[in-house]
């Protein structure tokens, strides 16, 4: 994390400039740019839910492997640990496998946000009501009748 502050910090002028060049640019485009954003943003959010959710849950049971050890046997720690800080450093993960399942929970969620809120481009247009016989309510009838 002090890495990341000590790139801020030197580099501030050239994320100023940057941000100055953007801005207006998303202020007027604001419309299409937030329809990627925004899916982008949910699957992000879900995923540190998912992320604080796992890593609560190895806690808990590598706390309950270490207490439920017999008496006669060594109680010896897994080293179990989801990372919550560093989530992309593979070495961090211990078993191996739990950053592999956090990959497809990544792919579960991205396919559900975009399947069940799609983006506006990709809505397809309701086709246009048949031409027909215009219904009139009993209401608008006795408007027309004064």
């Amino acid at each position: 994390m002090d890495e990341l502050v000590n790139h801020v910090v030197d580099r501030w002028q050239a994320y100023a400039i940057t941000a100055a060049f953007a801005l207006p640019l998303l202020v007027m485009l604001r419309r299409h740019v937030s329809a990627v954003l925004l899916p982008l943003l949910e699957i992000m959010l879900y995923m540190t839910g998912i992320q604080i959710v796992l890593h609560g849950l190895v806690r808990v049971v590598r706390w309950f492997k270490l207490e439920t050890a017999m008496h006669h046997t060594d109680r010896a720690d897994p080293g179990w640990e989801v990372p919550l800080a560093e989530f992309w450093n593979l070495a961090a993960y211990n078993p191996e496998w739990l950053f592999y399942a956090q990959g497809a929970a990544l792919a579960i969620i991205t396919f559900i946000v975009l399947r069940c809120r799609p983006l506006r481009t990709q809505k397809k247009p309701k086709p246009p009501k048949p031409a027909g016989k215009r219904v009139i309510s009993q209401r608008q009838a006795g408007a027309w009748r004064g």
